[in-house]
């Protein structure tokens, strides 16, 4: 046994034979003496270890003495000091963990530890086999080491040895112990918009942020914490339930500071620059389908850069319209394509792509697409501005966004059986030529898809001219006057008036010849008469007015 710079050798006594005292005489290969000792109680032969060389072979013999002499020599023994040093079992002393729980350091003591020994750990959790860690930092009774999955409690035992053929110490006694937990090691994925302008020409920054993997650390998330620095240092807890923070913030504040804290500790600070470059990104390249509904792809050109700044990564950012809302994700900067998963048909999203640089963050580029094209949901609704004979005005009102489902190629307008359609999509008034009289308008919307249902029906008839009007009025009296003139046309009005007016209206007149006023004239012939005559004239009485009155007729001579 090897303890600390002596070497014990146990020796049995002959229980037969009284022997009060041995010796013990040490000899290399060539038998030449090297040490010499007297055998005491305990029945053990100490060599000092600076005595003995490493990789010699060495012979130890006994010899016992008594009142009657010395006896002859034991056997010799053989042995090389790394083949037949067991050390001592160690004992552990301390453990701690380090590094958020992601290290160990292990500290014990033993009798004899040295640099001819090393040590052996191994560590379990409950219920679970033993495990041989990597052992990264050694010193005098002190390890340290790396556990790769996180160990709630530990069981720790070393052990030393000192050769390759493995002469090791008993396993030391387990010591348990408890980790705190592992706290976030990696940064948070960061992002930040811009909403303008607040009081006092503060400027307003959203700031978002993704959560860490929950296999990134263990414990419970507690909050988010902002920092930045302007006059003094300044700070903001957001509750671990949301993913974004608004901010304003004074012009001079360049760069955020984001980190997620736990019960087990605080993740790296990753800092978020706010500074705009003043170079526009890579313009995007066109954007298609990957060949499902929910992907696309996304390519782009290589960054200029003319003010020398180092590329650091890019930034591709995604809005659905109408409902504004935005993803991104981070990319490597020699990357010059990527894909966006996760996309609704029929959506429509706007695309941004972003360089950041050690300048700052350029202005971006952006393009419109959808990852697949439906049909649109409804026709647009149209109007008349102008119809007059044979040719009209119209006009629609663009399709609220969430009703497109894709780009509107072209329009398709509808009016009774005949058809005419408008090939520019942004145009949203024209005149149309069409057919005579009353016209049913509807309009469809078409996209790649096809064309969409029709929207809701109209109708319209032409607007009639004030020439037009006296022209007719005109034809219809002359037509009349015509009718008038003929024998069979005035016996129906006759015949009309006879079975609706009264009775005097047709009673037949007397003739001038049969009248009695004249008769009378004839035959008296005074000069009285005469002179009467020649101032009335002979005739019937004149119907000068003809008054209604109770049903009276008078005539006023």
């Amino acid at each position: 046994l090897l303890k600390r710079s002596l070497l014990n050798c146990p020796v049995e006594r002959d229980s037969l034979t009284k022997i009060p005292f041995q010796s013990g005489s040490l000899y290399r290969s060539n038998w030449t003496q090297v040490h010499s000792d007297v055998i005491q109680d305990s029945g053990e032969v100490s060599i000092g270890k600076g005595l003995l060389d490493v990789n010699t072979t060495y012979m130890l013999t006994i010899t016992g003495y008594n009142q009657l002499g010395e006896s002859a020599q034991s056997d010799p023994f053989p042995f090389c000091l790394q083949d037949i040093v067991i050390p001592e079992t160690p004992k552990i002393t301390r453990v701690e963990f380090e590094r958020d729980s992601t290290a160990v350091m292990l500290l014990w003591k033993t009798a004899e530890f040295s640099e001819d020994l090393r040590p052996y750990i191994r560590l379990r959790t409950h219920n679970e086999t033993w495990v041989i860690p990597f052992i990264n930092v050694m010193t005098d009774s002190c390890l340290a080491f790396d556990i790769f999955s996180h160990i709630y409690t530990t069981s720790c035992t070393n052990r030393t040895n000192t050769s390759e053929m493995c002469v090791c110490s008993r396993w030391s006694s387990s010591e348990w112990k408890t980790s705190p937990g592992k706290g976030p090691s990696q940064q948070l994925d960061v992002w930040r918009t811009f909403s303008g302008t607040g009081t006092n020409g503060r400027k307003e920054v959203t700031v978002l942020w993704k959560p860490l993997p929950a296999e990134a650390y263990s414990g419970e998330l507690q909050l988010y914490k902002i920092s930045w620095t302007t006059e003094q240092n300044q700070e903001v807890s957001c509750s671990p339930a949301v993913l974004q923070c608004s901010l304003q913030l004074s012009a001079e504040v360049q760069a955020l500071n984001i980190s997620a804290v736990t019960s087990c500790g605080m993740s790296p600070p990753v800092k978020l620059s706010l500074r705009l470059s003043g170079v526009t990104a890579p313009a995007l390249g066109d954007l298609t389908s990957a060949g499902n509904d929910d992907t696309i792809l996304v390519s782009w050109s290589q960054l200029e850069n003319k003010q020398q700044s180092e590329l650091l990564y890019y930034v591709i950012e995604w809005i659905s319209q109408p409902d504004a809302r935005l993803q991104w994700k981070k990319l490597d900067k020699d990357l010059q394509n990527t894909s966006i998963t996760g996309l609704t048909v029929g959506v429509r999203y706007k695309v941004y792509l972003y360089a950041v640089t050690t300048g700052g963050v350029s202005n971006p580029s952006s393009r419109l697409v959808y990852s697949n094209e439906k049909k649109p949901v409804s026709g647009p609704s149209v109007s008349v501005l102008v119809h007059v004979e044979r040719r009209m005005q119209i006009q629609w009102d663009e399709l609220p966004l969430e009703e497109r489902r894709g780009f509107i190629t072209h329009y398709t307008i509808y009016f009774h059986t005949l058809g005419s359609s408008s090939t520019e999509s942004g145009q949203r008034k024209m005149w149309l030529d069409c057919p005579g009289g009353t016209l049913v308008l509807q309009m469809t919307a078409s996209n790649s898809a096809g064309e969409g249902p029709p929207g809701k029906r109209i109708s319209s008839q032409p607007a009639t001219s004030p020439g037009r009007f006296i022209l007719l009025t005109t034809n219809l009296s002359t037509i009349i006057a015509n009718l008038m003139c003929c024998s069979c046309v005035r016996k129906r009005i006759k015949q009309s008036c006879m079975s609706w007016g009264p009775s005097w209206l047709v009673e037949n007149m007397p003739k001038l010849g049969h009248s009695k006023a004249i008769h009378l004239t004839l035959t008296f012939q005074s000069p009285t008469h005469i002179a009467l005559s020649q101032i009335l004239p002979i005739s019937d009485p004149a119907m000068l007015t003809v008054n209604h009155f109770n049903g009276n007729m008078f005539y006023i001579l």
